[in-house]
């Protein structure tokens, strides 16, 4: 299962990238968030920003969180619910995430996640995963 990794390297590979990975999304969370209110306060639209954040899910989805707030709704997006925000308010997020192509590839990556799927990794498939991370952290690194 594990590749050319032992068992105990596989796990901890795992668990860095875990890590990683948990406050990578942590913090795009709060850049979306941060972003989609100052952009919300300049156009004086602040009332309809949890709608606007929760207009990428189902339908159901946005009848289920219309009571939270955008805080609130946020914080119960997947991966890829948050991934799909960034993209439709792309504008927003261009000059420090760069290609959009490039930046939506490399979250696909990171969202194959090995442990959560039971899926077999090697030395390459963590390289890749990494390589992914750090293009997300160093742009997100800008603004910090």
């Amino acid at each position: 299962m594990a590749g050319d990794l032992g068992v105990g390297e596989w796990a901890e590979e795992l668990a860095a990238i875990g890590k990683r990975r948990n406050l990578l999304e942590r913090q795009l969370r709060e850049l979306t968030l941060n972003f989609i209110r100052f952009e919300s306060m300049t156009n004086g639209k602040l009332s309809g920003m949890s709608a606007r954040i929760v207009s990428v899910l189902p339908e159901k989805s946005r009848e289920a969180m219309a009571h939270l707030t955008a805080e609130e709704s946020i914080g119960k997006f997947l991966w890829t619910d948050l991934v799909k925000l960034i993209g439709k308010e792309w504008q927003l997020f261009e000059k420090i995430l760069g290609d959009k192509a490039q930046f939506i590839q490399n979250c696909e990556v990171i969202n194959d996640r090995f442990d959560a799927h039971a899926k077999p990794a090697d030395a390459a498939d963590f390289a890749m995963y990494r390589r992914s991370l750090k293009f997300i952290e160093d742009r997100i690194a800008k603004v910090q």
